[in-house]
């Protein structure tokens, strides 16, 4: 009976043991799914996301309660309801092509804009569907993530990336962008205005590509050494001279490199600027510095420059030279008797006349009043001086036809002659001018030449 107890018992021990594992392990198994579903559902509660699911039919089966944060209700009170009874016709018609293509087995990625109370909130969606082991899709995952603080820094970017494109568009400065392979990354509107380029045309071309592509392009040759310098992070400025449709501009180029966090240069801040208005202003200003206003001729400014020039010259090469000072006879009873005007006109067809006895090579000069000076350099001897004086003796024999009628004009002509080297500019002035008096010693309307003597360099100064 015994041994028959014992069979019994190893025999029901065999039969109802692996029916107690199986049991004690489905057991676990139901817990941990328990544990499980209890993190998953933690989880998905304190997530700063709404989360929700629904079916096929677009009724919600899941809702965390992040849903509050844009809806004043309940997650259970919106379980079994559509889509678009909580979203509204406007919204629903919106997504409704993303929820099809979630319907289709697609992950689907967008931004949204949800009005809550009258303000407008942006959220990241994204829509992952259930899908079976036989690849049916069962329900749809919606998980929305508020991006409104990033969407109004990006619409605050965007809003001054567009101030700052109107201020640039309009600035009368080309202003570009090349990155360190002097690809074109940013261009304003007013690169149109100087080249046959747009913006849209050179974005994203290599530099170097344009400039054969574009030859009106200012400067695109020159350009490239400062470029370099620039991309070796020196700031480069310089002015450049261009001619586009056979006008003349001068550009002004401003290089600056963008450098990086480690020194590195990321890239170059071009600008250029048109500063052919303040050149043609600064070309007035110098004429009107060196040249006399009256008469269109050099003046005495200008004057000290070529006496000293040619003084080098002579001294150089070893030629003659000389300087003849002349004024006009009894200028101040001309002015006396027939007016200023009259006098300014002698004076302008004095200058004329002297102008047109002299060759192209020589100088002719205002110094003040009725004074007036030629340099003529590469003289063949003395007598050659005393020819020139002459000639123009002979220019001022007509009469003037002036406003006030015919007037017959004279000149006293003075000239120093000198042979060879150092020459001294003040000293040589010196000589003409005593030789002027030579002349009005000898009864006006007449020259007289002197020889210049080489001085000692500093008493001369």
């Amino acid at each position: 009976m015994g041994r028959w107890f014992g069979r019994w018992r190893r025999a029901l021990a065999r039969l109802l043991v692996p029916d107690l594992i199986e049991a004690d392990a489905f057991a676990r198994l139901q817990q941990q799914l328990a544990q499980s579903e209890h993190r998953l559902r933690t989880i998905s509660e304190n997530l700063p996301v709404i989360i929700t699911q629904f079916d096929l039919e677009g009724r919600f089966t899941f809702v965390n309660k992040y849903i509050g944060t844009v809806l004043p209700r309940q997650p259970a009170e919106l379980l079994g309801k559509h889509l678009r009874d909580i979203t509204g016709e406007a919204l629903y018609d919106s997504v409704s092509g993303h929820i099809n293509r979630a319907y289709q087995g697609h992950q689907v990625n967008f931004d949204i804009c949800y009005p809550v109370d009258g303000i407008d909130r942006y959220f990241a969606a994204t829509y992952l569907p259930e899908v079976d082991a036989a690849g049916n899709v069962r329900s749809v995952y919606a998980l929305w993530l508020e991006i409104t603080e990033r969407k109004r820094i990006e619409l605050q970017q965007a809003a001054d990336e567009q101030r700052l494109r109107t201020i640039t568009d309009n600035l009368p400065v080309v202003i570009c962008y090349l990155d360190q392979e002097l690809t074109i990354k940013f261009a304003n509107a007013t690169l149109t205005q100087w080249t046959a380029a747009t913006p849209a045309q050179v974005l994203g071309r290599k530099f170097t590509d344009l400039i054969l592509e574009f030859p009106n392009s200012p400067a695109a040759h020159a350009l490239m050494p400062y470029i370099t310098r620039a991309l070796h992070g020196e700031r480069v400025e310089f002015e450049y001279t261009s001619t586009v449709d056979g006008r003349q501009r001068w550009l002004h180029y401003t290089l600056v490199p963008q450098i990086g966090p480690e020194g590195e240069v990321l890239g170059i801040f071009a600008l250029c600027s048109n500063v052919t208005e303040l050149k043609r202003v600064q070309q007035k200003l110098s004429e009107m510095a060196r040249f006399d206003e009256l008469t269109g001729l050099p003046n005495r400014y200008q004057f000290n420059e070529k006496i000293a020039e040619a003084a080098q010259r002579c001294s150089r090469t070893g030629q003659p030279m000389g300087l003849f000072f002349l004024d006009i006879d009894h200028f101040k009873q001309i002015n006396d008797t027939q007016g200023h005007g009259v006098g300014d006109e002698v004076l302008r067809e004095f200058a004329r006349r002297l102008h047109a006895s002299v060759r192209e090579t020589d100088t002719v000069a205002r110094l003040a009043g009725d004074e007036f000076v030629i340099i003529v350099e590469t003289l063949a001897d003395r007598d050659a001086m005393g020819l020139v004086a002459e000639k123009i003796l002979l220019t001022m024999q007509p009469p003037m036809m002036l406003s006030c009628g015919a007037l017959k004009v004279g000149s006293s002509i003075g000239g120093a002659f000198a042979p060879g080297p150092a020459v001294i500019p003040k000293a040589l002035l010196d000589c003409a001018d005593a030789a002027l008096y030579d002349a009005k010693r000898a009864g006006r309307a007449t020259y007289r030449l002197r020889d210049y003597v080489a001085a000692d360099p500093v008493l001369a100064l």
